[in-house]
């Protein structure tokens, strides 16, 4: 074929595919009736029902442990309302063993106000509360690869999104 290359071979090519075409149907090798296909998925799982108690955040330099109260973030991801919990049993440089503090948080600009903060002594006693009158309405915003961030990652999660917003649909379907 390489010395006297007349298309010979197309001619050959095609016969043989019209040939298997002409056997596949004159013998019924395909069922022309087909059935519907049955496809079955997996199911999709469902948001998880309730958050972790605490979800751990961050631990600071001089061992203060940062976790995020995940029984307590509410609203959406514009007005997020989340509790950082700061357990200072480790830190030598913190007198109160606890502090609590409620963030306001924008999830999708980064910022965020401090609404009320309360510290504990070592017996779990309130040592000290302050309320949202004593902090400025002025946003703070988060910088990246910061402790803040680390909170951040924690209660504008997509797990919290998913839950809250199932949460929200469970509310409306038992209204």
């Amino acid at each position: 074929m390489a010395q006297n290359d007349d298309g010979t071979w197309i001619i050959l090519l095609a016969l043989a595919g019209l040939g298997g075409y002409y056997l596949w149907q004159r013998y019924d090798i395909v069922d022309t009736e087909e059935e519907p296909i049955e496809v079955s998925l997996p199911p999709v799982p469902a948001p998880a029902a309730t958050l972790p108690d605490m979800m751990y955040a961050t631990t600071t330099s001089s061992g203060s442990k940062w976790s995020v109260d995940g029984t307590a973030i509410r609203g959406p991801r514009t007005a997020r309302l989340a509790w950082l919990v700061k357990d200072h049993s480790e830190d030598e440089t913190v007198t109160h063993r606890e502090t609590k503090t409620l963030y306001e948080m924008n999830c999708d600009r980064g910022s965020y106000i401090v609404r009320s903060l309360i510290e504990y002594d070592a017996e779990g006693n309130p040592s000290g509360s302050w309320g949202d009158e004593a902090f400025e309405d002025t946003p703070s915003y988060m910088a990246p690869g910061t402790q803040m961030a680390s909170v951040f990652m924690r209660a504008c999660s997509t797990q919290v999104d998913d839950y809250l917003q199932q949460e929200m649909t469970d509310t409306k379907a038992g209204s």
